[in-house]
């Protein structure tokens, strides 16, 4: 007789495997923090004690996660707990998400938290306290809408602590181009604070648009570093929660809805992430559904025109949006029929066609009623050779050929990890699968000119924005995919009031496919935005002030000779650096834009400049001659070759260094009296040689 098969017992395989993936992670914490402190154990004479914590920190959390999995009902006694202490549960919830921002981004043991695992470990555990605190069901210990909502909740808190950090009064810049970034930017609205001719324009890498918009503190007189780099974290951030705001905007919508898809709306543009002048445009056209005819057709036509003068590859947008609205909108407010869909979509988009065809002289009316600067403001954009001509078939042609593309970042690669392709694919294909499921589950059906200026939409800003990643310089993030990206959220806020939100909200028995990609949908853009927020490391405030007296030290022995910053400009611009007359040419950006549009005829006078010595001092960031390669696994090598070609070579042949700070990330170069090294020496005659013929 046949012995009886009994039924494996599916759930006890469940929390085995569970229970082993939890001794792994155990193990990787600990191989991880040894690692980080084997330094410590040759000089101490005993057990660190920090060492001590983590390890009963991480302890205590492999306890909790077993109870967890095998004796679950233990946690269900506190439930009463939970309901008779709602409102402290609430503000212990804040304090934990808050604490945990500290802790990992601003503590001193900030350090200890550098490992991934044990960061991981720290914020799983954040996010389960939080969502059990949260949680007012009284029968589950959690549930699925409160976990996502803490999600969303605690990696807003997360990023935007990491993002306040770069909120500082440091003097010397934080990155490759903060600092000439916020030169550029004083220079609409404050450039009576240079040594300059007050007659003369200063020229400058950004667009009217932007350098306008990121230029409004410098309105206030005696403005600081700190108050400009705040307004810059502002920009990075609530235009993205107010675009999300009105997309999900509606009568009857809850407020805590509201709230979270606005939160949400962050953490998915931040993806990018995206300048706030497209974002704002399209909060005007957002706004424009809710409006007569003659309004929406004068929002949509502000946002074209502050499009001409932000980005040429942005100026269509607004109007091809204010279509697709119009279209795709379930219930159109001022479009009942048919044929008042055509009629909406062809005066907004008209309007929008308009707009950018609008005038240059409202633009210098406005400007002069701020500045009193009007024609110098223009000529100071034109000046950098890089004006956007794009009612020009031909300068289109030219501004997007007048640079390599490197079409191998399209795919993984040493200077965006996922390449553009993927990393494109992770941060919308759970989104638009999703999509999918709902219209079905909707049974929605779009007719074939929905179909058109949906999907022609969207593969219209899919290209454009491929090719604007592969150009050289471009390709280290998703930020050129922007008019794809905010097309995506204005079709979800679209599906959301379709019906979506209905089947979001009140599915009791979704399916798993519908459960993984809703559950992608909040994890992928708040973990990359959680994964990618970390510590500012950077040398102390009271180093880069001692470094900022010796550059004015070494600044007022060489006066009255000129001095050029090609870097940290901003030592300029909030006073730092003292009378100096400003030398506009040869801006760190602007030598990198025609480095890499390998321009001859931008270099000639540089070149010439360099060989006769016409700069007593010269500040720049640390320059060396060494060829990196496109393989080159930190990234961006083909743009650091280009760099070392036409900066670094002649700055280095004519130059020499006296003092290098590689952790302040400054140079200070004069006129060489020393001899090259040899290999500088052979790099040197190799380009004059070419430069000769």
């Amino acid at each position: 007789m046949k012995a009886k098969l009994t039924k494996f017992p599916i759930k006890i395989l469940t929390q085995s495997l569970m229970t082993a993936f939890m001794v792994f992670f155990f193990y990787k914490i600990l191989n991880e923090l040894f690692f980080q402190y084997k330094d410590l154990f040759s000089n101490a004479v005993r057990f660190p004690l920090s060492l001590f914590i983590l390890i009963i920190l991480a302890l205590l959390s492999l306890i909790l996660a077993f109870l967890y999995i095998w004796h679950r009902d233990i946690f269900t006694n506190t439930f009463p707990m939970r309901q008779k202490y709602k409102s402290l549960c609430k503000l212990a919830a804040v304090i934990v998400a808050a604490g945990t921002s500290w802790l990992i981004l601003y503590s001193p043991f900030s350090q200890a938290f550098d490992g991934w695992w044990f960061r991981s470990l720290v914020l799983i555990v954040t996010i389960a306290l939080i969502s059990w605190l949260l949680s007012e069901d009284e029968k589950q210990i959690y549930t699925l809408h409160g976990f996502l909502a803490v999600v969303i909740i605690f990696s807003s808190i997360y990023i935007l602590a990491g993002e306040l950090q770069s909120v500082s009064s440091y003097p010397l810049s934080l990155g490759w181009s903060e600092g000439n970034r916020l030169y550029d930017y004083s220079l609409l609205y404050g450039s009576e604070i240079y040594n300059y001719p007050t007659d003369l324009p200063i020229p400058a890498l950004i667009s009217t648009g932007r350098q306008a918009l990121w230029g409004l503190p410098f309105l206030l007189p005696n403005i600081s570093i700190f108050v400009v780099r705040l307004w810059n974290v502002i920009l990075f951030s609530v235009p993205y929660f107010l675009l999300g705001l009105f997309i999900f905007a509606r009568k009857g919508q809850k407020l805590e809805h509201l709230i979270l898809l606005s939160l949400w709306s962050f953490l998915f543009i931040r993806q990018g992430p995206i300048y706030a002048p497209l974002v704002l445009a399209a909060i005007l056209v957002v706004i424009s559904r809710w409006t007569p005819y003659w309004l929406g057709m004068i929002l949509v036509a502000i946002a074209s025109y502050y499009m001409r003068d932000s980005r040429f590859t942005w100026v269509f947008a607004p109007a091809m949006w204010a279509v697709l609205i119009t279209f795709l909108e379930a219930e159109p407010i001022y479009a009942k029929t048919d044929k008042q869909r055509w009629l909406r979509a062809i005066l907004l988009g008209g309007a929008g066609i308009v707009g950018m065809l609008l005038p240059q002289t409202i633009d210098d009316a406005l400007i002069n009623f701020l500045t009193g600067k009007e024609a110098l403001v223009a000529q100071a954009v034109e000046a950098t050779g890089t004006s956007d001509n794009f009612l020009s078939v031909s300068g289109i042609s030219t501004l997007i050929s007048r640079q390599p593309l490197l079409w191998q970042r399209l795919l993984p690669n040493p200077t965006y990890a996922p390449g553009i392709l993927l990393g494109l694919l992770i941060a919308v294909g759970p989104l638009i699968a999703l999509f999918i499921i709902l219209c079905k589950k909707m049974l929605l059906r779009f007719n074939i000119w929905q179909k058109l200026i949906l999907y022609g939409e969207l593969a219209a800003f899919f290209v454009v924005g491929l090719i604007i990643s592969v150009k050289i310089g471009g390709g280290g993030d998703l930020h050129n995919m922007d008019m794809f990206l905010i097309t995506i959220l204005i079709t979800a806020g679209l599906v959301w009031h379709a019906g979506g939100k209905a089947l979001i909200l009140t599915n009791k028995k979704p399916s798993a496919l519908f459960l993984i990609f809703l559950l992608l949908v909040v994890l992928l853009p708040s973990l990359q935005g959680v994964i990618t927020a970390n510590r500012l490391d950077i040398p102390s405030k009271a180093s880069a002030i001692q470094a900022v007296k010796g550059i004015q030290g070494v600044v007022d022995e060489k006066l009255p000779g000129e001095i050029l910053f090609i870097d940290q400009r901003q030592l300029l611009a909030f006073g730092d650096i003292k009378n100096v007359p400003l030398v506009p040419e040869y801006e760190k950006k602007v030598l990198m834009e025609m480095a890499m549009a390998d321009d001859e005829g931008y270099f000639s006078p540089f070149i010439e400049d360099m060989n006769s010595h016409r700069f007593a001092l010269i500040v720049s960031e640390p320059l060396y001659i060494y060829y990196q390669g496109s393989s080159h696994e930190g990234g961006f090598g083909s743009e650091n070759d280009l760099w070392v070609k036409w900066v670094s070579i002649p700055i280095l042949c004519n130059y020499e260094p006296i003092e290098t700070d590689t952790d302040l990330k400054y140079q200070l170069l004069v006129p060489r009296q020393n001899a090259l090294k040899d290999y500088e020496q052979e790099h040197c005659d190799a380009f004059f040689d070419e430069w000769g013929k």
